[in-house]
């Protein structure tokens, strides 16, 4: 729609990993974002890098991503054995 509001709803999923700061295990997460807007590729690739950088909890990426990139965002992990699925949205 030129000129228009869009209703145009983007999802932006990204794989990483981190260590759990507990038992230094290694994590995959998977974080989405979702929006209306359109985000660089290499902008969330680049941030969700920093997280091999140092432990994470998952509750802490979710809100780094939420500080990051100020839309919906939903992680999802496992540790030992749990499913663990964070979201936070404005």
């Amino acid at each position: 729609m030129y000129g228009g509001v869009s209703k145009m709803r983007n999802k932006y999923t990204v794989t990483f990993t981190s260590k759990c700061p507990n038992d230094d295990e290694d994590i995959t997460y998977e974080a989405t974002i979702s929006t209306h807007m359109m985000i660089q590729v290499e902008d969330i690739i680049s941030f969700s890098q920093t997280f091999l950088l140092e432990p994470h909890y998952q509750e802490d990426i979710t809100q780094q991503f939420f500080d990051r990139f100020g839309f919906k965002i939903k992680t999802f992990g496992v540790h030992q054995g749990v499913k663990i699925e964070c979201e936070i949205e404005p």
